[in-house]
């Protein structure tokens, strides 16, 4: 092991080095991308979302490196698109054959953030959790109202906890509202499984994580060979009035 790989570990937790991060305005929307994902994402200077990307396990909680095959960013009209190709390799170079291969498409503007990714399956792929992961932050979010629209199409009213919360504040959730301040609503909405909330408090992350398939299912699972994964995100965020930002 060098010596730079030794200070990571004793850093971060992990040789691997931080992958760059490029900065993005546009207009009131700032936020930054970095290797398939959206992070810090502000409008007005008021964050509204800590992140969002693939997080791929395998069978034991670990998380699966990604190597990069395509990280490419397009802007016309207002609007950024990106497109980020990757795929979990079976040794430490990348060099192997890939049991799952996945496909980020982000596209944002001044008022709207959509997120696609599509997992497809090589060889029968066994993992704990294969999919988006969403970090909203705790500022302007811990005890504000939120309604959450469940599966059913049912609407709950609640409040983010204001005190560390052991177990999920928030089960089966298809969308998300909720106002980080008194100007601005954030709307949120989920497809392709379920969704469920967990307080990384717990874990001393200054966020609320929003994850697919429900801790209380059977794992590991397995994505069979052949098959196709998709999930996405829609964020918009508007004005109390209803309006555009």
């Amino acid at each position: 092991m060098s010596v730079s790989e030794a200070v990571r570990i004793r850093r971060v937790g992990t040789p691997t080095p931080e992958t760059v991060r490029e900065r993005h305005v546009l207009g009131p929307v700032c936020f930054t991308w970095q290797s398939g994902a959206i992070r810090h994402l502000s409008v007005d200077g008021v964050e509204v979302l800590r992140g969002i990307g693939a997080v791929i396990r395998d069978a034991n909680w670990g998380t699966h490196a990604l190597h990069t095959e395509a990280d490419e960013a397009h802007s016309s009209d207002g609007a950024i698109a990106f497109t980020y190709c990757a795929r979990v390799a079976t040794d430490g170079d990348g060099s192997g054959e890939s049991p799952l291969a996945l496909e980020l498409q982000a596209h944002i503007d001044a008022t709207e953030l959509d997120v696609r990714l599509t997992l497809t399956a090589r060889e029968h792929f066994v993992t704990c959790r294969s999919g988006l992961s969403v970090l909203l932050p705790l500022a302007g979010v811990v005890e504000s109202a939120v309604a959450v629209e469940h599966s059913d199409g049912l609407v709950e009213k609640g409040h983010f906890p204001r005190h560390i919360s052991p177990s999920q504040p928030f089960f089966d959730i298809r969308g998300l509202s909720f106002a980080p301040t008194p100007e601005r609503t954030v709307d949120l909405h989920f497809e392709g499984d379920v969704f469920e909330m967990e307080d990384q408090r717990n874990w001393s992350d200054a966020s609320f994580k929003i994850y697919n398939r429900p801790l209380a299912l059977p794992s590991p699972y397995r994505i069979e060979a052949g098959e196709t994964v998709t999930q996405s995100v829609r964020l918009r965020w508007r004005d109390t009035t209803g309006a555009a930002q």
